[in-house]
């Protein structure tokens, strides 16, 4: 037994037949020994290696193979001692189990079939690894090789030569899970970072595809050279040696660079640069990750320019600005409330709106506070006192922080009208006295300060307009009636501000369906507009204007009949214009007091006179087209239209006829239907034509049925001929059917008229521009993907949209702020004249007075119209 084990050892790597038969050679002697205590069969052999036995138990027992022996049933005869060392099982515990119950579940298949390829092929050895259970319960992975020797005199067993490999293969199976999961990490690197690798003189090794799509370089344009091929000037020299002396520390370096990419265009990335030491601890190679942040630096600059932009208009505003959260905190305040309390933003953040004011006034203050906290903005009139020494008037609004219908906070605006309302008590008598005398006056009239808002509009003006002369105050002309904007009316006004010279004009104003005399007159304050209605006066002009030019400078033909009799002869002409003695040929002389049908022939439609008679009996109007026949006999088509003329009792009258000449467009439609049908006719010898023509295009027959569809149509359709020509066009788009393209191929089809349109098909989420030809065979359409044209055009629209309405926004801000302060200020000094009356020395004191606030006043607004001007301009 233990020269099997020597023989093993030695020649583990030969496993031939001959080496199996001498290995079993030596089991059998061993196992026959243990079978014949007395030994009397087996001496000769016992004899020739009893001198060898000592050594080779002692080879035996040190081995790192097995062996086992099965018999043809698979089961287990013989274990030698290694094999009990490995696997634990000795002979009499192995040969109860089963290979059910030995190998392995995944690998039991693999084993079957090798055991079976073994039985089938006696004396050829089979290698096979897998999995076996150890007697304390684990398994090991074994490799193994079987050899059948059941024919063998002195064997007869299958010979499985093993050894332990369990560390080698959990070895493989950690490292192939290792690099599983590097290939992993690269994967989820590659696809959510920028990577690069270079070496320690930053030259470029290697790019992955992000970074190749962000710098808008391909991979070999970037290979080989040095990163600054990237650089984008941005950045100082002092920051670059920080980073380049970080990493060549071998430190990882973390920042934020602004690169320049290809096109010239500049891109921010959050960068961490990793560097890979070598034995020495110096950097061999250096790898770069990075993410794009372009878009959040992009947000942070304008963020940044909307806080200085903010900060800007607030602090140059003629208002306290101050904004409280819903806790009545305050989050914001401007300089010029900073200023008037003396007091600093790090004192004011924080506290309490109780803290600004003494109890009286914050009980009074409450109820707006507490509506516009539940959204609803605030205007309201209060003194505003700051300790015991001053006290201001103010107009105050509270206008609510909406955001996701959750009200965040608000904002106060604060205007200090102290010097205005003090004005304005001194001038109210006066400013009575004017307008009783304006309110009787029978024309409107409006005032219009030299930023074109209202200061005044009459009783009279209020009938024309619609509109209460009390909401217009203080509100910008165009802003009221934007539809002026570009009128008559606008340009003479402007004009009138602009030169200081007085204008009269007529104009039309299409929403209140309103003729408009104005006369302007300016000043140094506005304007003063005087507004006539004169709506009646030129209606009856323009009717008489609109008759005179249809019946004598219109180049269609007009016919004027008499209404009866509509049996022969038929009714008689009483008048016709030139156009229709250039028509017809027949002078005015010869036709009067004759009937239409002197135009008629032998190829006048029949069923559109039937037509035309019905709609005659009934007064009603008919529109006609059919061939008449001029004085020479010539042919030609004509489209008309008849309508009876009533009285003021409603009685007709007289039929007129407006007709036109269209013999040249019928004879280019005939001329494409000729063509669309030369075309259906001869599609089988013109497909390459179709084919080559940039447009899709499919022919159709009456009932429908596709008779041609070309490579563009199935490439736009995504639809093969096979599949839809000799099919009915609706059955294979049913999602059309009703659709634009639906209505317009069958009005092609009724009325033999070609149509051209553009169409939204839902199901491909495309647009298609369309033209659709009948024939007397069918229906030929050319279509073309115009989806793309008709998205730009959406987000041309949507952009205009939204600066708009920016503009819009910044303009009512600006506005709600200087012209609350204007209006009064227009009739200070509109009215400074009014005060000759009365004692000299108060007239001087008064009128003093009122000259110096009202210019302090202009001052502040241009200040805030220049600002105003001045963000407009930075926004565009």
């Amino acid at each position: 037994m233990y020269c099997i084990i020597k023989i093993i050892i030695t020649f583990n790597n030969i496993k031939s037949p001959e080496y199996n038969r001498v290995l079993l050679y030596f089991i059998t002697v061993n196992m026959a020994q243990r079978k014949s205590p007395g030994g009397h069969r087996e001496e000769p052999m016992k004899k020739h290696i009893v001198g060898n036995d000592i050594h080779f138990r002692k080879l035996i027992e040190n081995s790192y193979s097995g062996i086992t022996l099965l018999d043809g049933h698979l089961r287990t005869i013989y274990h030698s001692p290694s094999a009990e060392r490995i696997a634990g099982w000795d002979n009499a515990s192995q040969a109860s189990e089963t290979i059910d119950q030995l190998i392995h579940r995944s690998d039991q298949a693999l084993v079957k079939q090798v055991l079976q390829d073994v039985l089938s092929n006696p004396g050829l050895p089979q290698t096979c690894t897998f999995r076996s259970r150890h007697y304390q319960g684990h398994y090991l992975w074994l490799e193994c090789t079987y050899t059948n020797m059941l024919a063998e005199d002195g064997v007869n067993a299958i010979v499985c030569n093993f050894h332990d490999i369990t560390r080698q293969k959990e070895a493989e199976l950690l490292l192939q899970q290792t690099v599983n999961e590097l290939s992993a990490y690269k994967y989820a690197l590659d696809e959510s970072a920028i990577v690069a690798i270079t070496d320690q003189k930053g030259i470029i090794n290697h790019v992955n595809n992000n970074f190749c799509r962000i710098s808008k370089y391909e991979r070999h344009e970037l290979t080989g050279q040095d990163h600054r091929i990237i650089n984008s000037g941005y950045h100082d020299k002092a920051f670059i040696r920080n980073m380049w002396a970080t990493i060549a520390n071998g430190k990882v370096w973390k920042g934020e660079l602004r690169n320049k990419a290809k096109d010239g265009t500049y891109y921010w990335v959050d960068t961490a640069i990793v560097p890979f030491l070598d034995e020495r601890g110096k950097p061999y190679q250096y790898v770069a990750i990075r993410s794009d942040i372009t878009e959040r630096k992009l947000n942070e600059e304008k963020i940044a320019a909307s806080e200085r932009f903010f900060k800007a208009i607030t602090n140059n505003l003629p208002a306290m600005i101050t904004y409280w959260d819903t806790d009545q905190r305050c989050l914001f305040a401007n300089k010029k409330l900073l200023d008037w309390f003396g007091t600093s933003a790090d004192n004011i953040l924080g506290m309490h709106k109780k803290q600004l004011m003494d109890a009286a006034e914050y009980e009074n203050c409450e109820p707006h506070i507490r509506a516009v906290l539940q959204g609803k903005p605030q205007s309201f009139y209060r003194s505003f006192h700051k300790g015991d020494d001053e006290t201001i008037y103010t107009h105050t609004q509270y206008v609510p922080d909406v955001q996701n219908n959750l009200v965040q906070g608000f904002y106060s605006l604060i205007c200090d009208y102290t010097e205005v309302r003090k004005a304005e008590m001194k001038i109210a008598e006066k400013n009575r006295q004017i307008e009783n005398l304006l309110e009787n006056i029978t024309d409107g009239f409006i005032a219009l300060d030299n930023n074109l808002c209202f200061t005044y509009g009459n009783k009279h003006i209020e009938q024309i307009f619609g509109e209460q002369a009390q909401n217009m105050i203080g509100k910008n002309i165009w802003q009221l009636f934007p539809d002026m904007v570009g009128t008559p009316t606008w340009n003479a006004i402007h004009e009138a501000l602009e030169e200081k010279k007085y204008i009269c004009n007529e104009d039309y104003f299409t929403p209140l369906s309103l003729w408009h005399e104005n006369r302007i007159y300016p000043s140094n304050e506005g304007l003063s507009v005087f507004i006539r209605d004169i709506t009646q006066r030129r209606e009856e002009e323009k009717h008489l204007r609109l008759l005179e030019s249809v019946i004598t400078n219109t180049t269609d033909a007009v016919l004027i009949t008499e209404v009866s009799p509509l049996d022969e002869p038929g009714p008689g002409i009483i008048y016709v214009n030139n156009a229709f003695t250039r028509m017809t040929g027949y002078t005015s002389e010869e036709i009067l007091e004759k009937t239409p049908r002197i135009l008629q022939g032998p190829k006048t439609d029949k069923q559109e006179l039937k037509r035309l008679r019905n709609a005659l009996e009934k007064a009603e109007s008919c529109e006609v087209t059919t061939v008449n026949y001029k004085k020479n006999g010539e042919e030609f088509w004509i489209n008309f239209s008849v309508s009876p003329v009533k009285d003021a009792s409603g009685q007709n009258t007289h039929f007129i006829a407006i007709e036109k000449d269209i013999t040249q467009a019928k004879n280019e439609e005939l001329q494409k239907l000729k063509l669309a049908e030369e075309i259906a006719e001869s599609l089988k010898e013109k497909n390459t034509v179709l084919e080559s023509i940039g447009d899709a295009f499919f022919a159709v027959d009456k009932n429908w049925v596709v008779t041609y569809w070309n490579n563009m149509a199935e490439k736009i359709l995504k639809t093969p001929k096979e599949q839809i020509v000799d099919k009915n066009l609706w059955d294979a788009f049913s999602a059309a059917i009703g659709s634009e393209s639906y209505i317009r191929y069958h009005e092609a089809m009724r009325t033999n008229k070609s149509r051209h349109f553009e169409d939204y098909y839902l199901p491909l989420d495309q647009w298609f521009e369309v033209s659709a030809y009948p024939s007397e065979h069918g229906l030929s359409v050319y279509f073309k993907d115009i989806t793309e044209r008709k998205k730009s055009e959406l987000q041309l629209q949507i952009l205009n949209k939204n600066l708009q309405d920016q503009n819009e926004k910044l303009k009512e801000i600006s506005w709600m702020q200087s012209h609350v302060i204007r209006a009064p200020l227009s009739r200070i000094m509109g009215l400074l004249t009014l005060l000759q009356d009365g004692d000299a020395h108060e007239k001087d004191l008064t009128l003093t007075f009122l000259v110096q606030s009202a210019n302090e006043l202009d001052d502040v607004i241009r200040n805030i119209v220049d600002k105003i001007i001045e963000c407009e301009i930075y926004r565009r």
